[in-house]
């Protein structure tokens, strides 16, 4: 089965070249070996890599937005299980429902194609940075706040 043929109705092949090859390749790369940083040949995923980079970039962008409410980002990989977890603690997404697409802003944020802008500071994707993971994860959650609000907001996870 092809992957394009497992994508929901909402995604389609013209996203695969925002993302680089989900083949493995292997090259050698400096990785950290208990307290030592050492040259190793790693296989990996380009595509993946450019997808968590792209969840990283998406996390940062709230500071250059909002410079004086955001100071930290928390990342954990649990390889066990393939789960990756990107948080930050700046300003939260609006919680309110989208008249003109008929959801809630941050279901449209995280799943309409180039819905968000791209600061084009750390190599953002046209806005497009979460909704391919999204596309290309096996599963996807997202969960934000809005302070000013007081609300919050949750996706159960989409599995594929």
């Amino acid at each position: 089965m092809s992957l394009s043929s497992s994508l929901p109705p909402l995604f389609d092949n013209s996203h695969f070249s925002l993302v680089e090859s989900l083949e493995l390749d292997s090259k050698i790369m400096l990785v950290l070996q208990e307290d030592t940083i050492v040259p190793k040949k790693i296989e990996y995923s380009p595509g993946l890599c450019r997808i968590f980079k792209e969840i990283v970039t998406n996390a940062t962008d709230n500071k250059h937005r909002h410079p004086n409410t955001m100071d930290k980002v928390d990342i954990e990989i649990y390889p066990d299980t393939g789960f990756i977890s990107v948080k930050n603690n700046g300003k939260g997404i609006p919680i309110e429902w989208h008249k003109d697409e008929y959801c809630y802003i941050p279901t449209f944020l995280f799943s309409k194609m180039h819905s968000s802008s791209d600061f084009h500071l750390l190599g953002g994707r046209n806005g497009n940075g979460a909704k391919l993971a999204n596309i290309f994860s096996t599963e996807f959650k997202v969960e934000c706040g809005d302070t000013s609000q007081n609300k919050t907001f949750f996706r159960p996870s989409v599995t594929r």
